[in-house]
């Protein structure tokens, strides 16, 4: 572009420099012509023909001087011209590429959604779902109640309750299936597998240091008496958590962690048992080399998200702890190869176990039938598109009878576990027999964690909870709760806050205002949670969609540097920031 310009800048400087001679041609012309005219005989006029002559001349170098004048500000025009010229087309294309650059980014990084309509989104979720916990239990209450009552009422009853579940059904599923249609599939991905390329690559890289001997250590030590994956699970997590905010490579005195799971460190892994490292007790000081963390002392680590994932997390994920939780299990829980191998034995003598299928956790058998009323619910969900799907689940439990009570009363169900039988058959017994139920416990763990949704109830749903984190690192993972959601769950670390009013309508419930804080919340199976309200210090019942969720973030040291070459500096900052969060 800017070669053509030139050129037709040039043919026009030649036309008017050609221009600019032929006019003096003529002028000369001009001039000369009383002498063309003048004959040699009439000597007598050639003294006035030459006066005339003079002047014409003295006219004639005027104008050539002022043509000459103006033909340089015309060239000094045309130059300036140019020149500006020149560097408005550079501008543009510049802009040009800078446009197209920015292009191809965001061709190659999908644009992220609003992180109001991330939260919308979670929000209208969770509250369709505790509208059918609502209406469910006020339905299946009525005709409990009324089992004498006119037998045409109760099958009114019974045929909204059916119609209702239909409608309901029908909106979940296309919630559900929002996410995939609504443009941002492609961002979740990406974002989902940046954040947690972030994270395991910093622990990776605390956790092996150049120099061991000259590495800053957390010695953390795990109680004998915590026999099952999930008590130690818990207590090895708030270690790593602490280790992260500390900046120091963690150290776990565990053989029975250390036998499942990858070593935390592959330079520092053999010095637990040795004297010399022998620190002082926490949370000791920065400039102490080795620090001991007791298995009775709590740490705040692990209950809070670090700061600097909030704004990441906020639109990502409704659950920013168990995020958190989740990428710590995903580190910690590195099967060993005869872990693996294990696991690889029981799937392939596990049948069935293909998508769709449901995962549940159940220890009483008292709620079998409230969990298969679920694991219907759900099919019929899937079913709204695909026709006669085959109801599938894996049972997770401590009682061994209840999958087989199951497969007898529901036969229409295949029945996946891992039975006591299968484990003794496909080798578990060489390993030592106290860490039987453990290993059964990380079994559990890598199934539930590969099905499509998940089904809690009672006390056991630790297990489901570790399994709905790990999931987390992929999806924004769902679980229903049939038991209360009570101190076993992680959510107990969770601050409440009103975000619509309400009024006590009997003497179970509390009044909330907009902007109170509830604590110890417990949320029912029933659409509604028992909680403390701060303010009024009153306990009671109150509606569950009535509160929501605070995630607590706390700025650890500083993390600078790229994914791939994460730096670490001294800087620390402990302020802790409350941002607020809709809980789904």
């Amino acid at each position: 572009m800017p070669s053509d310009f030139g050129s037709r800048r040039k043919m026009k400087l030649c036309v008017i420099l050609t221009a600019a001679w032929l006019l003096m041609f003529l002028l000369l012309l001009y001039v000369t012509g009383p002498l063309l005219e003048v004959p040699i005989e009439k000597n007598e006029k050639l003294e006035q023909n030459l006066r005339v002559i003079s002047i014409r001349l003295s006219h004639a170098f005027r104008q050539l001087e002022k043509l000459r004048r103006q033909n340089e500000e015309l060239k000094k025009m045309i130059k300036v011209d140019f020149s500006s010229q020149n560097k408005t087309i550079r501008t543009l294309l510049e802009r040009e590429k800078a446009m197209n650059e920015g292009s191809a980014i965001k061709a190659c990084n999908p644009v992220p959604p609003r992180i109001e309509y991330e939260q919308t989104r979670r929000m209208i979720h969770s509250a369709v779902r505790d509208m059918w916990s609502y209406l469910e239990t006020r339905f299946k209450s009525i005709l409990d109640t009324h089992e004498s009552e006119n037998k045409s009422f109760l099958e009114e009853v019974k045929s909204l309750l059916v119609g209702s579940a239909g409608r309901i059904q029908f909106i979940l599923k296309f919630l559900d299936s929002l996410p995939s249609v609504d443009g941002h599939a492609g961002w979740r991905q990406s974002e989902a597998r940046y954040l947690s390329t972030i994270i395991q690559n910093r622990i990776k890289l605390l956790q092996n240091p150049p120099n061991c001997a000259a590495t800053k250590l957390l010695m953390c030590q795990v109680s004998s008496d915590c026999n099952r994956l999930a008590c130690r699970l818990e207590r090895v997590t708030a270690c790593l958590a602490e280790a992260y905010r500390m900046l120091r490579t963690l150290v776990i005195d565990d053989n029975a962690w250390n036998t499942n799971f990858l070593p935390l460190s592959q330079v520092c892994s053999d010095i637990q048992n040795k004297e010399e490292y022998v620190g002082v007790p926490w949370p000791g000081s920065p400039h102490d080399m080795r620090i001991d963390l007791s298995q009775d002392q709590d740490v705040l680590s692990w209950k809070v998200v670090p700061y600097d994932f909030s704004q990441h997390l906020n639109r990502l994920r409704g659950d920013p702890l168990l995020w958190w939780r989740g990428q710590l299990f995903s580190y910690l829980m590195r099967p060993m190869p005869t872990m693996n191998n294990l696991y690889h034995r029981v799937k392939e003598r596990i049948k069935f176990f293909r998508n769709p299928i449901i995962g549940i956790c159940v220890d009483d058998e008292g709620l079998l039938d409230d969990l298969i009323s679920a694991v219907e619910h759900r099919y019929s969900q899937l079913e709204i598109k695909d026709i006669s799907l085959q109801r599938r689940i894996f049972v997770s439990s401590n009682n061994w009878d209840i999958p087989r009570k199951i497969k007898k009363t529901y036969p229409h169900i295949d029945i996946m576990y891992v039975s006591e039988e299968l484990m003794i058959e496909v080798g578990a017994e060489e390993f030592a027999e106290d860490r039987f139920e453990f290993q059964k416990d990380i079994l559990d763990v890598h199934f539930l964690q590969n099905t499509e949704f998940i089904i809690s109830a009672s006390q056991s749903n630790k297990l489901c909870h570790i399994a709905l984190a790990m999931k987390m690192n992929h999806t924004d993972a769902q679980m229903v709760s049939l038991g209360n959601i009570s101190a076993s769950d992680h959510k107990r670390y969770l601050d409440y806050m009103c975000i619509i009013k309400h009024v006590a309508q009997n003497e179970e419930e509390i009044e909330l205002n907009i902007g109170d804080s509830v604590i110890n919340v417990e949320k029912l199976p029933n659409g509604y949670s028992k909680g403390v309200n701060k303010v009024s210090r009153r306990a009671g019942l109150f509606p569950s969609y009535k509160v929501a969720g605070l995630t607590r973030y706390k700025k650890f040291y500083d993390f600078k540097g790229s994914v791939s070459t994460t730096k670490i500096t001294t800087k620390a900052e402990q302020t802790t920031e409350e941002v607020y969060e809709y809980e789904d």
